[in-house]
């Protein structure tokens, strides 16, 4: 079956970043941590979410992070409805 992992997010808030414009969520954990994700149908999906990972006061990632471990590594996420005209309309 053609399906697809999708990792699951909430929204803090229902308000946009008032820097960016842009919806902040943050991943969905299991108690113990674990990130909450699900297996789909892809005819589920509408289409990916472009995630910018929200960096620390120093504004830099950590030396040696490889991109697979960006989620398991920030905790805070901006949706970028700017990517395209689609994501915009989608995110808006």
């Amino acid at each position: 079956f053609p399906c697809a992992l999708v990792h699951w997010f909430t929204k803090p808030d229902n308000e946009l970043n008032d820097t960016t414009g842009m919806c902040v969520v943050v991943p969905m954990r299991y108690p113990d941590g674990t990130l909450v994700a699900s297996v789909v149908h892809i005819d589920a999906l509408v289409r990916a979410a472009h995630l910018l990972p929200v960096f620390g006061d120093d504004g830099f990632a950590p030396e040696g992070l490889e991109p697979e471990e960006t989620l398991d590594y920030f905790d805070i996420f901006y949706i970028n409805r700017y990517i395209d005209h689609h994501g915009f309309l989608i995110a808006s």
